[in-house]
């Protein structure tokens, strides 16, 4: 008895240790195909992406590189499908793609619009049978088809604190469970706690109801139209929305880091109850021939999914605090790489994280899959952009002399413009529910409540003494922040990314501080 209890703990071992070994990442498969590029490029990418899973504990990673008339000249396929299986990535493999789903679910939606079927300020509400916004506030303005596609709706990471008596019925669905339609799920309503237009939260939700309406309006369902109206003229074989036994054989396993045991483990399939937000399956091949048309003015391999000056619509800023930030047209956001637009949509639902990246005037795109759900798909598809536009990744920026006159002006607390916890959901996540500019010893910082979140500032260019670039270590994408001065009657405020902070007073400043005790169980992002 005793020695079948040994060798039970010796094999137990050897799972474990072999489970180390390959978390360690010393060695892993690597197919790559170059039917375009540079050789000495092609070699840089493909050691550049090794090095990268390793350092951001990515199992395995699928990648495309696009042209607009070559279409797919790069594709490499890197690590594990199924990493105790052995199953290597390869051309068929296919990944949960999240929130790029949205894309199509807005294209599709454009496709009505070229038919004159709604107009972009139209009411969302009067297509519904239900009034699919409700709002908490009163006074506001009724929320239009744009302010969805743009998450400036007032709807957050919920449709309303209702819904957390339901999270199964509306968040996922149990495996072998029938989805419940999309009429169902939205029921209940999105019920805004901030009037539209105030500011920008990222909001599932809305997708979600963006596809509802897709239906509605085209009398069809949601992913039939998507398999008949946008997937047949793509020629896209090994995408879907509904998760059928084909591609369930081709799924990769999904993963989640244990950093304190180094290794991977399995992450459970995760079924979403809203598809058109973030329940797309598909694989680098189709994705790149997605792209090729993003980057051929509409035209796909098998028909115009979009009219040249849609796609143009759809990629014009609809939502933009300042160019030097980036923005958000229809769905797509625009990042600005060394002074060239790069549009784009990343994703991520668990065990499975995704980017791609196009540029119109370049006709260039990439796309990046990862069964893990982290930083890599985000970091590598921007490290391999700046590797193509000839800019190495990583380099660090020679800190410019600041204005210290005029940053002294800088130092305070900064809140949301409206808090309200649904919409603010990330922003508190990120900071515990403050921005704190502090100048010393003649450097500038951003900081947060949130303890160890500390970045410094530097002044992109000394002409402008408002305009910061924030040094986030080991990133490859580019974060700015610009200070807008006190006006009459306006208070003084920071611009990141899509969203204005402004200055707290010491009540406010207490308060932020309070209701921070309470959020530290958020995960921490930035």
């Amino acid at each position: 008895m005793e020695l079948k209890k040994r060798l039970r703990v010796f094999a137990l071992a050897l799972v474990l240790f072999s489970g180390l070994a390959l978390a360690k990442e010393a060695d892993f498969p690597c197919k790559t195909t170059n039917q375009g590029l540079a050789p000495e490029l092609a070699k840089k990418i493909e050691s550049y992406v090794k090095e990268k899973m390793k350092s951001w504990h990515s199992p395995g990673l699928a990648l495309g590189i696009v042209r607009a008339k070559e279409g797919l000249v790069y594709q490499g396929y890197f690590g594990w499908a199924d990493i105790k299986e052995k199953k290597p990535i390869k051309e068929d493999t296919v990944f949960c793609i999240g929130s790029i789903s949205k894309t199509f679910t807005a294209i599709g939606l454009m496709q009505q619009w070229e038919k004159g079927k709604f107009k972009l300020n139209d009411p969302v509400n009067q297509y519904l049978s239900f009034p699919l916004i409700q709002p908490r506030k009163e006074g506001c303005r009724e929320v239009t088809f744009l302010d969805l596609f743009t998450h400036t709706s007032g709807g957050g990471e919920l449709m309303g604190w209702y819904q957390l008596q339901h999270p199964i019925k509306t968040i996922f669905v149990p495996a072998q469970k029938p989805r419940p339609p999309l009429e169902e799920v939205l029921a209940g309503g999105i019920r805004p706690g901030v009037c539209p237009g105030v500011k920008f939260a990222y909001c599932n939700y809305c997708y979600a109801g963006l596809g509802l309406l897709l239906e509605e309006i085209s009398g069809e369902r949601f992913s039939e139209y998507m398999e008949e109206h946008i997937f047949a003229l793509l020629g896209l074989e090994l995408s879907g929305f509904e998760e059928s036994e084909e591609l369930i054989s081709h799924l990769a396993q999904g993963y989640h880091y244990q950093g304190s045991l180094k290794r991977f483990a399995p992450s459970h399939f995760f079924r979403t109850a809203i598809p058109p937000a973030g329940g797309m399956l598909s694989c680098v091949r189709d994705l790149s021939l997605y792209l090729q048309a993003l980057l051929n003015q509409g035209k796909g391999k098998n028909g115009q999914i979009l009219k040249p000056e849609t796609l143009k619509l759809m990629l014009t800023p609809h939502y933009q605090l300042d160019p030097g930030l980036g923005g958000i047209g229809i769905c797509f956001f625009i990042t600005n790489f060394s002074g060239r637009n790069f549009y784009g949509h990343g994703g991520a639902v668990p065990g499975f994280g995704s980017q791609i990246y196009f540029s119109s005037e370049l006709g260039l795109g990439v796309v990046v899959l990862c069964n893990i759900m982290n930083k890599a798909p985000y970091e590598i598809s921007a490290g391999i952009v700046k590797i193509l536009l000839g800019m190495e990744p990583g380099a660090k920026i020679a800190p410019a002399q600041i204005n210290e006159k005029v940053a002294k002006e800088f130092e305070g607390y900064y809140g949301s413009v409206e808090p309200e916890f649904l919409s603010d959901f990330r922003f508190n996540m990120a900071t515990l529910g403050a921005y704190q500019i502090r100048l010393k010893n003649g450097k500038l910082f951003l900081k947060s409540l949130r303890p160890g979140k500390k970045y410094r500032l530097v002044p992109v260019g000394a002409e402008d003494p408002y305009f910061y670039q924030i040094l986030v270590p080991g990133t490859e994408r580019y974060r700015y922040l610009i200070f807008k001065p006190s006006e009459s009657g306006e208070k003084q405020a920071i611009w990141v990314g899509l969203n204005q902070y402004i200055r707290l007073d010491k009540k406010q400043i207490a308060r932020t501080r309070l209701k921070a005790l309470g959020w530290m169980f958020l995960p921490a992002e930035f």
